[in-house]
């Protein structure tokens, strides 16, 4: 009919004048970024080397830490996902294995690192706090995390809930180096990746992430709790901050997200919505 002619034609000149409107003019909205990560969705953060590589092998200090909120809980209870990864497994190359992940196996938060050629290191621990914003980091320090030696092996990793210490652990004892990943695969959340750089569906989760940072040193816990109680206080121009992204309003393109220090862009893959808070 002529009524539904006039609805279209407006409908699409609405569409055209939101696709022309200039980014100047956007203004974000606090929101949370919702990832249907069972549905396909995830956040590509990019191919970039320094999201995994921190120093001389076998000396790497790092801090990975975000806000996560997981929605799905019997699949987070029932399955093995990631929530953040730099991580591949190539099982075309005897299982050689490069980078780290934040990852979820039934129930247990974990970091995997792969580990010389084909090894792991993969300390956890029992983590079910579903459907809350809650605060992770994991601190890597090959030498000791806070100095810390136990029986003479370094402590390797530390991780940390809403500030509080849940896991520290030595390193492996034959001190095999973490090794990270050179090769072309973005680091990705709510998904994993193959060593081509496929989607691994089975390995993905729904859930929300906001306040991510990557620091090239291992924070103590005192710093740990600062950055988790003033997130916004991140500027990008640390001096050991790899990279970082609030993630907590609406952005004017989603295949675009600045990193806080410039040099790097993330985009929405797939299945999210930013849901705006009330």
């Amino acid at each position: 009919s002529e009524a539904d002619r006039i609805i279209r034609e407006a409908n699409q000149i609405e569409k055209n004048f939101r696709a022309t409107r200039r980014t100047e003019d956007f203004l974000p909205v606090a929101a949370e970024l919702l990832v249907n990560g069972k549905n396909g969705g995830y956040i590509d953060f990019g191919v970039h080397p320094e999201y995994s590589a921190f120093g001389e092998q076998g000396q790497q200090a790092f801090t990975v830490e975000f806000w996560v909120k997981l929605t799905d809980v019997d699949e987070y209870l029932n399955s093995f996902v990631f929530l953040l990864s730099t991580f591949t497994d190539d099982d075309t190359k005897d299982h050689e294995r490069k980078g780290w992940a934040v990852n979820s196996h039934f129930g247990r938060l974990r970091m995997t690192y792969g580990i010389g050629y084909s090894d792991l290191f993969e300390p956890g621990f029992s983590f079910s706090t579903l459907n809350q914003w809650v605060h992770v980091a994991v601190v890597t320090n090959e030498n000791g995390v806070d100095g810390e030696v136990r029986d003479g092996i370094p402590v390797m990793t530390k991780i940390y809930v809403n500030g509080q210490l849940m896991l520290s652990e030595r390193g492996r004892d034959d001190r095999l180096p973490y090794t990270p990943n050179d090769k072309e695969v973005a680091m990705v959340a709510f998904t994993g990746l193959s060593a081509t750089a496929n989607r691994i569906g089975e390995k993905s989760t729904n859930g929300c992430m906001r306040h991510l940072h990557i620091w090239k040193s291992a924070k103590t816990q005192a710093e740990i709790q600062h950055l988790m109680d003033t997130p916004e206080s991140v500027t990008g121009s640390e001096s050991d901050l790899v990279c970082g992204w609030t993630l907590n309003k609406t952005v004017s393109d989603n295949n675009n997200i600045k990193d806080l220090t410039g040099k790097f862009s993330a985009r929405l893959i797939g299945d999210f919505q930013w849901v705006e808070n009330r």
